[in-house]
């Protein structure tokens, strides 16, 4: 986030501990709908998703509400 806002972004920062996953599915929904403006990025662990690494951020691209799946535009060129 700090990053952001160095870089003129207008950032909302929320931590895992602060808001339920309902609350993060809310969120992916209304933001998965726009043309532009919001973005939402994540930070997660590579491990949890089968990646190798671990810490790594990227964008969400869109969400499949009938399967309750995201896509993840990583931001890794290798991958």
């Amino acid at each position: 986030s700090c990053l952001a806002a160095c870089n003129g972004a207008s950032i909302v920062t929320k931590y895992a501990e602060n808001f339920t996953e309902e609350d993060l599915r809310n969120d992916i929904k209304r933001l998965s709908v726009k043309e532009f403006g919001e973005v939402l990025v994540v930070s997660y662990n590579r491990a949890d998703v089968g990646q190798t690494g671990t810490g790594h951020y990227s964008p969400i691209g869109g969400y499949l509400e009938s399967r309750d799946m995201v896509l993840i535009l990583d931001t890794a060129r290798f991958k």
